[in-house]
């Protein structure tokens, strides 16, 4: 692994805000903070939901931070060594732009950025200009491709993928298209894991109100996503490989966030890391590398999920 010259700040604390510090970006600030990171700021929308969202976090996870409510001035003022990006999706590019443009390094909650205004092209001139960044320091919490990582270790080890199955429902607020642009990112990132970087042919689509469902030759692998979202579903996380099938189960012990897998099969049940919490560990040991290594952002793979969803999405 070829090393190349350190860009990034060399103080060992690390100095965090995150933008967008309600719903997902809650579990980034108690995930952040449970790894010793300081919470240096936040980003909020208005002056209200900012100091809502500090006492949040202070009630929750004994956070003590401030808010700001222009980007400019958080990284001017609280001078962060480090981003977490949790707002709006469509808010993502530009602000991805703005810090990569200050040397700070950023995690960035998938999708890596959307707006449905955009047309296939648009997206993909986007996606050049983040690969080819001369100061891209970039993680994407694509981390579910973890779940495939861990199957890894007991499926053949050259099996032949014919299949994929990914069946995701959860209690989420999106509806029709939406659901998919929310959940696709996982289902791609497990795919693009399992069988690498392929072609993507013979789409076919049907979306409900509080469903996505889509087929698909990926290669020569036969793909199922199968995504719900509603106040009233069952939540199911499920994937199969071939005909060997696959169960995620969480449990909270003493306390404490605990995720398995349940291999059908053989009705054993794994115990893995959480794969959030794997993710961001990699980008808190990033930041405090004071070296960097080739592909250290494993940037390839959100750029080929983007990539992937655009071409399901923005025919």
């Amino acid at each position: 692994m070829s090393v190349v010259n350190n860009s990034l700040t060399n103080e060992k604390e690390i100095k965090l805000s995150i933008l967008g510090a309600s719903g997902i970006g809650k579990v980034h600030a108690r995930i952040f903070s449970e790894l010793g990171i300081k919470i240096q700021s936040i980003l909020s929308s208005s002056n209200a939901t900012g100091e809502a969202t500090i006492k949040s976090l202070k009630k929750l996870y004994n956070i003590d931070t401030n808010y700001y409510t222009n980007l400019d001035m958080l990284i001017n003022k609280s001078k962060p060594n480090a981003i977490s990006i949790c707002t709006p999706p469509n808010l993502h590019y530009n602000q991805i732009i703005k810090v990569l443009e200050q040397g700070i390094p950023v995690f960035c909650e998938k999708p890596l950025f959307w707006d449905k205004t955009l047309s296939l092209q648009d997206l993909e001139n986007k996606l050049e200009i983040l690969f080819n960044h001369h100061k891209r320091n970039l993680f994407v919490n694509t981390s579910n491709s973890n779940f495939i990582t861990s199957v890894k270790k007991i499926l053949p080890k050259k099996i032949l993928v014919k299949s994929f199955v990914f069946k995701f429902h959860t209690n989420g607020k999106y509806r029709k298209e939406d659901i998919a642009y929310d959940l696709l990112p996982h289902g791609l990132a497990m795919l693009i894991e399992l069988v690498g970087y392929k072609k993507i042919t013979k789409l076919k689509e049907e979306i409900l109100d509080e469903s996505y469902k889509c087929v698909f030759c990926y290669g020569d692998c036969n793909v199922e996503f199968d995504f719900m979202e509603s106040k009233l579903a069952e939540k199911k996380f499920y994937f199969g490989i071939n005909n060997h099938k696959f169960m995620r189960i969480q449990r909270n012990i003493s306390d404490k966030y605990q995720v398995y897998i349940k291999d059908l099969m053989n009705n054993k049940e794994i115990k893995i890391e959480d794969p959030f919490l794997t993710h961001i560990s990699k980008f808190v040991g990033f930041c405090k590398s004071k070296k960097i290594f080739k592909d250290h952002d494993q940037f390839n793979d959100s750029y080929y999920n983007l990539k992937l969803m655009g071409q399901i999405l923005l025919k």
